[in-house]
């Protein structure tokens, strides 16, 4: 059990969740792009999917105030930014989300809200008809959002937090709203007026980035019972490697969760492990939470490591944090170049304050900053995960149904 060990130098970008692989020469890229375009008024990114050869990424982004969406293609160096859809004045959009090729919009029309559903073509939404699912009489609140989940087969649209510090759940092929109720512990504050959240379907549970309380907190979509993962409620900056539940935070924003397509690599494993993965391949397989230390001028994740690990490890009090990149140093105007030693260490390298991340289906990880309207792309090497390099491109169809 000796062979699995924690990496202290964090040389790679690793999704996978897994600190502890013996591959010391794997690298991934970096790009950074700064995007020339206004996009004030920004409040939402989206990522649709990969087109042409070069594996452009398209992002969509959500300006509520115009009534706009516009796609934006990144390339290494360059951007393009385009109108993508444009709805009526009598609808107000209050959030976007996309699951493969199909976007959810919440939006307040005639008083009531509804989650209108489209299918997204690289150039326009096509409606759906009669997919339309309305959510009257809620209130919804300025930070409220919208996530899809897939589990078993159904899907889901949660939204919140709504008035009185509670989320919705919207079963998308019944149309039946759900109130999710949130039990907050004794002691522990409610949610402050902006957050962030996604989905954990395979847990069923939201995790939420509580920015104003300096915190990732996660309830279960079952019980509302709520847990908090990192942060104890003020401002600072947590160590590496540092037990996650007492770590200190500043300002966290926009939280995204990824688990890998595949376990542990087979040559670190010794039969009875072996054995033990594949009796329960999906019990076993680790999370990692992806988070924007806005405060803080970084990116961290929070790695839940695998059963085994834990026990050579000797730590059963919870999963750790790290920083994946980010100096810590504020950045103003242009950002800065990449040079060979961000490539060994991203953590040496400044970025803006974080404000958005995403992950995209093959471990593409993309970080956006509204202050410099930067966008940071990572990609993993190939020779650290393989098979995070082998799925198709997510929203890559571009036929018209």
């Amino acid at each position: 059990m000796d062979k699995y060990r924690l990496r202290n130098d964090l040389s790679f970008w690793n999704l996978d969740g897994l600190e502890f692989w013996e591959e010391p020469t794997a690298r991934g890229t970096i790009n950074v792009t700064t995007i020339q375009d206004d996009l004030s008024g920004l409040k939402r990114m989206v990522l649709f999917g990969k087109t042409g050869k070069a594996g452009t990424l398209v992002l969509l982004c959500l300006r509520p105030k115009a009534r706009l969406m516009q796609r934006v293609d990144i390339k290494p160096g360059s951007t393009t930014v385009t109108p993508h859809h444009t709805w009526t004045p009598d609808t107000d959009i209050i959030d976007i989300a996309v699951e493969h090729d199909m976007l959810f919009a919440l939006i307040q029309r005639d008083v009531k809200h509804h989650v209108k559903m489209y299918r997204v073509s690289p150039d326009r939404l096509l409606s759906q008809r009669d997919w339309e699912w309305s959510i009257d009489p809620y209130q919804l609140t300025t930070s409220s959002r919208i996530q899809i989940a897939t589990r078993d087969g159904s899907k889901r649209a949660y939204i919140g937090p709504c008035r009185g510090e509670h989320f919705l759940s919207v079963d998308l092929k019944s149309g039946m709203v759900s109130l999710l109720e949130i039990h907050f512990p004794s002691g522990e504050r409610e949610f402050g007026a902006d957050l962030d959240f996604c989905v954990d379907a395979y847990k069923n549970s939201l995790v939420i980035a509580d920015t104003n309380h300096h915190r990732i907190v996660e309830v279960n979509c079952v019980t509302g019972s709520l847990e908090v993962i990192c942060g104890v409620g003020r401002p600072g900056n947590a160590r590496e490697e540092e037990l996650a539940r007492t770590a200190l935070l500043h300002s966290p924003r926009s939280v995204a969760v990824y688990r890998p397509a595949a376990l542990i690599r087979d040559h670190l494993l010794d039969a009875q492990s072996r054995s033990f993965l594949e009796s329960d391949p999906e019990g076993t397989r680790p999370r990692t939470l992806l988070f924007a230390d806005s405060g803080n001028s970084r990116v961290k994740k929070i790695v839940d490591l695998p059963f085994l690990a834990c026990e050579v490890l000797s730590s059963p009090d919870g999963p750790f944090i790290y920083s994946m990149i980010g100096s810590g140093q504020e950045v103003h105007g242009k950002p800065h170049k990449v040079n060979k030693n961000h490539g060994q260490d991203l953590r040496l390298y400044p970025i803006p304050k974080p404000s958005d991340l995403l992950i995209g289906g093959d471990g593409d990880c993309l970080i956006y900053s509204r202050s410099s309207q930067t966008t940071i792309l990572l990609r993993p090497s190939t020779a650290l995960s393989q098979d995070l390099n082998q799925g198709k491109p997510r929203g890559a169809d571009t036929t018209d149904a």
